[in-house]
């Protein structure tokens, strides 16, 4: 049985978190608590957990949380441009907690320029009267476009079983005048791409996922943000028969991607007939041959 101490319980109250992570800092507290054999819960133990909050959302969170909480933040912390009223359309948008400010400044950037340009372009191509022409069953939610978008590929709610998805991603390159080689990127690497080689980091951009993590990670700011854009997939279902959905461009700009979904939507409106499941799987494996 766990205990808390008051001062612990007062402790995580002002932990610098998300809302949505509330309940999951208790159960980090008493991760960290039986990892060391301990029965009780100390301030030590929340401020242990307030660190690995840091290594996992980043310190542009943890910055504009702590001034939220002070009173000082001189920004939104919730992007208005990731948010409008999709009810009354037969199409979905769904994002990652970059929508609820859980991400770093330059994803949260990347996210506010494709939300509103895919949003106008889904009106621009009549989303929901083709959809609504392909549905044979009333209308309900499965008969949506679903668009899935993560700010990286880390993909932390995966676009990938989703009609049209984009992924953030991030070329980073080091600064090695502001970089103290301090390796503690090369232990945040998950892919291990990144290793030291005379006294600084080297990048092994070959196996390299473009999550953009390690410039948020960096307590010094040498890694830095040199190009970004989207990775786009479609094609994906969680339905019936679930499906990955395929990739169909690593790396290109907006322009690209909103090329790509007009190109997506000509496609189905041409070939796809009306029935009581929507599945493009096979239009988008016709759509990468022809690429």
């Amino acid at each position: 049985m766990i205990t808390w101490t008051k001062e612990a319980e007062d402790a995580l109250e002002n932990l610098p978190l998300p809302p949505m992570l509330g309940s999951y800092a208790r159960l980090e507290c008493e991760r960290q608590a039986k990892k060391s054999n301990l029965s009780t819960i100390t301030p030590e133990i929340v401020s242990l957990a307030e660190k690995n909050y840091g290594r996992a959302i980043g310190r542009d969170v943890i910055r504009k949380l702590r001034a939220m909480m002070d009173g000082s933040l001189d920004e939104p912390m919730v992007p208005d441009e990731l948010f409008d009223d999709d009810s009354g359309e037969l199409y979905s948008i769904s994002l990652c907690p970059s929508q609820y400010g859980a991400a770093s400044d330059i994803k949260i950037e990347n996210m506010k320029s494709l939300v509103p340009a895919l949003r106008k372009k889904l009106k621009e191509l009549h989303v929901t009267d083709l959809m609504m022409d392909l549905t044979e069953t009333a209308v309900m939610p499965h008969c949506e476009f679903r668009i899935g978008l993560t700010g990286c590929t880390n993909a932390c709610t995966s676009p990938y079983f989703s009609d049209f998805g984009v992924l953030g991603v991030y070329d980073v390159a080091l600064e090695t005048s502001e970089c103290s080689g301090c390796g503690q990127c090369v232990d945040y690497c998950s892919r291990g791409v990144i290793v030291m080689e005379d006294g600084f980091p080297n990048f092994n951009k070959s196996r390299c996922i473009k999550c953009g993590g390690c410039e948020e990670f960096c307590s010094e700011s040498a890694i830095k943000v040199k190009e970004m854009g989207y990775k786009v997939v479609a094609g994906g279902t969680g339905a019936r028969f679930p499906k990955i959905a395929q990739t169909i461009n690593e790396y290109t700009d907006l322009d690209g991607v909103l090329k790509t979904l007009e190109d997506i939507v000509r496609l189905i409106r041409e070939k796809h007939t009306p029935g009581r499941v929507f599945d493009i799987s096979g239009l988008i494996e016709e759509y990468r041959e022809g690429l």
